[in-house]
């Protein structure tokens, strides 16, 4: 039976480049917005995915609650 692998705690940020190889990925996208791009959480998975190899591209102009229009 799958289920999801939900860790929380000091430094997990730091791991998710691991975790993101592990499932053979080698290119991601980062969804977040401006706001937290600064921020060094979102700094720490973006060192992360670069220290394991893993390609990735930032969209920091997400919304929380997009409209129906433009």
């Amino acid at each position: 039976m799958a289920s999801s692998n939900i860790r929380f705690g000091e430094g997990v940020s730091r791991e998710i480049g691991m975790d993101v190889q592990n499932l053979g990925a080698r290119s991601v996208c980062v969804m977040t917005d401006r706001n937290l791009a600064r921020l060094p959480p979102v700094k720490a998975v973006l060192e992360s995915l670069a220290s394991a190899g893993v390609q990735y591209q930032v969209y920091d102009n997400v919304r929380v609650e997009p409209t129906d229009t433009r």
